[in-house]
């Protein structure tokens, strides 16, 4: 089993470890990063955990794809796209949005106004927009979408958000055709908040870890920090309206 990610990367270590417990290799080709001390324990835990690992000092999408495409020469088996980037990798997301609604209908929780995540490789959106058409079938009902975008363009755009939709589609409904409240995406808005760079913490995202700390959360500076800065940022004031909540979507809380 072989994946890419960066030498911080939470999805490639919890590949090798679950790769690991099922008996199976597990081969990492890593890119290098701004390390923080978070992003380092990640990264030693991760070349303790696979099979091998192979680093790659790309600094670009093309020498990257090169290095990516000769890695793959030498490492015969099953590729987890970055980031588990792909349909498969998208439905636990979708689940999630319906577990979301069945929490607002309990009573467990208000129905929420806006929703914010961020955005690596792209699954986690694309399934998280087809789990909330499929849960909210009127449009007006829905929350908004906001993704914070922590990695270059090239590694997520509208445009790979919405092929990762179609797929999906696809992967859950075969050849017939979905309900029509799910036919097309939700609107989202996608907007950058990798701050310095990939793995570098933003002076916005480290205000957020602070104050999500001093209510017991804590939050990593990569992902979830820089998604709490967008939010922190943008909601400050419009949460005084009266009524309305504002979800988190946490896929990467330390």
């Amino acid at each position: 089993m072989c994946t890419v990610g960066g030498e911080g990367s939470h999805h490639a270590l919890a590949t090798a470890l679950h790769a690991r417990a099922v008996g199976l290799e597990a081969h990492l080709l890593l890119t290098p990063q701004p390390h923080t001390a978070h992003s380092r324990a990640t990264h030693a835990a991760a070349l303790a955990a696979a099979t091998s690992v192979t680093a790659l000092a790309a600094s670009d999408p093309r020498s990257f794809a090169v290095g990516l495409a000769a890695w793959r020469e030498r490492r015969r088996g099953y590729l987890i796209p970055t980031g588990g980037s792909c349909a498969l990798g998208a439905v636990g997301m979708a689940e999630g949005a319906l577990e979301l609604r069945a929490q607002v209908d309990a009573g467990l929780l208000p129905p929420p106004r806006a929703l914010y995540i961020a955005a690596g490789s792209g699954s986690s959106l694309a399934g998280l927009l087809l789990g909330l058409a499929a849960a909210w079938p009127d449009p007006r009902a829905r929350p908004e979408v906001i993704a914070a975008r922590v990695t270059p363009r090239h590694l997520v755009s509208r445009g790979r958000v919405l092929r990762i939709h179609e797929e999906l589609k696809a992967l859950l409904w075969g050849e017939e055709a979905p309900p029509p409240h799910v036919a097309a995406p939700p609107p989202f808005e996608l907007l950058s908040a990798t701050g310095p760079g990939y793995g570098a913490p933003s002076a916005a995202g480290e205000e957020a870890r602070g104050w999500a700390e001093g209510v017991g959360f804590k939050l990593d500076p990569s992902y979830m920090g820089k998604m709490m800065g967008l939010l922190w940022a943008r909601e400050r004031e419009r949460a005084r309206e009266e009524g309305r909540a504002v979800v988190a979507w946490g896929t990467g809380a330390e």
